[in-house]
């Protein structure tokens, strides 16, 4: 078993899914680290880019969720500790080194508060800055940590490509349409597992013009893992 994976989900990325690779490669990190992709679907754009000797690479059908995706990438990575990255993202250099380092001090979650995540549009501009703590919770108000897991019952705390976890905490639910990684982080902070979030500047998000699924249905699954796990 290595010590860490990055386990990238992917469809029809195929115009990011280059760099999101080779930001998980490009990490400097003092021990093993492994990079797999996990493919939902045909695209041969997006199998041609993955075909590399340094990349576990897995094609499933359209008909299987990225919660199955992540999971099989989990299994494939065979890994203590796993990282996701979504294939329009991409990680920051020494992410998966700082993400490790702060699992081994006995967390069971490590993620970059949503917030001071820098977020890029369609054409790679960037449209957010990253944010250091003090930008975020302002000089006036010192006592505030809106990067405290508690904040979890009021909000969605990060996105999917800074989670960090160990390997026996990232289960993903296969039967959640909507809202994956807040059950997830929902679920495990109900388990007095131990989350931390941090401020770091670990990942980008792009972020795309299009809606990923009905706005309602979304909503409404967040309200339903709210009221299930709070």
């Amino acid at each position: 078993m290595v010590k860490a994976a990055t386990v990238i989900t992917c469809v029809d990325e195929a115009e990011y899914l280059q760099r999101a690779i080779d930001s998980s490669l490009d990490q400097d990190t003092s021990f093993q680290h492994r990079v797999v992709v996990v493919q939902q679907g045909d695209n041969n754009q997006v199998g041609n880019i993955i075909h590399r000797n340094d990349v576990i690479h897995k094609q499933i059908s359209m008909d299987n969720n990225v919660n199955r995706s992540r999971n099989l990438g989990r299994e494939l990575a065979d890994a203590e500790y796993v990282l996701y990255l979504d294939a329009d993202d991409y990680s920051m250099p020494g992410r998966v080194q700082r993400s490790v380092e702060l699992l081994e001090k006995g967390y069971d979650l490590v993620a970059q508060y949503r917030k001071s995540i820098r977020k890029e549009n369609a054409d790679g501009e960037i449209i957010s800055q990253h944010k250091s703590r003090e930008e975020l919770t302002g000089q006036n108000r010192p006592k505030i940590d809106f990067a405290e897991a508690s904040r979890l019952k009021k909000e969605h705390m990060t996105s999917t490509s800074s989670l960090a976890m160990r390997r026996e905490s990232a289960v993903w639910n296969e039967n959640v349409e909507y809202a994956q990684d807040y059950e997830l982080m929902a679920r495990l902070f109900s388990q007095d597992k131990d989350l931390k979030f941090v401020f770091e500047d670990l990942v980008t998000r792009t972020v795309r013009g299009e809606s990923y699924g009905d706005r309602k249905e979304q909503k409404s699954s967040f309200r339903t893992i709210k009221q299930k796990y709070f």
